[in-house]
């Protein structure tokens, strides 16, 4: 439980902090253009750089056709993800180590300082958040499947 309390505690912070210094830069300004400009599926593949990154221009596309520049609710989204990441990961290291070794572990991971940077900015968050909750949901496929017989 203070683990949870922990992270929560963080999380309000972070929202805070984010919210405080954080807005749409750089790159979410290309985003912006393109989804405006381009069909859903162009932009989708378009790449960023040199990379090619559907999913994420896909979300920027109906994120911005959706809510605009609402920065407050990309956050808010973001961190909703992160969150589901860290119970997914909870759910999946329960079996192997108990809960109190997968509270402590998920909050190691959760508290790191590297979100505070990420959420600051749309598209490095968009790229880190998402592939961590898909991370963690392997891992708990994977759990759940050795543990059938």
């Amino acid at each position: 439980m203070g683990c949870a309390a922990l992270v929560a505690a963080y999380f309000l912070f972070l929202y805070g902090f984010t919210i405080q210094h954080g807005h749409f830069i750089a790159d979410d300004f290309d985003h912006v253009s393109e989804a405006f400009t381009r069909g859903a599926w162009a932009m989708a593949l378009t790449p960023i750089d040199v990379h090619l990154a559907p999913l994420h221009q896909l979300s920027s596309y109906l994120f911005f056709h959706a809510f605009g520049l609402n920065f407050n609710l990309a956050v808010t989204l973001l961190l909703l993800v992160l969150a589901a990441a860290g119970g997914v990961l909870f759910a999946g290291l329960r079996p192997l180590v108990g809960d109190n070794v997968a509270a402590m572990t998920v909050a190691l991971v959760l508290l790191n300082q590297a979100w505070v940077n990420v959420t600051m900015w749309w598209s490095a968050a968009l790229h880190r958040v998402p592939f961590m909750f898909w991370c963690a949901l392997c891992f708990y496929g994977y759990v759940k499947y050795r543990e059938t017989p």
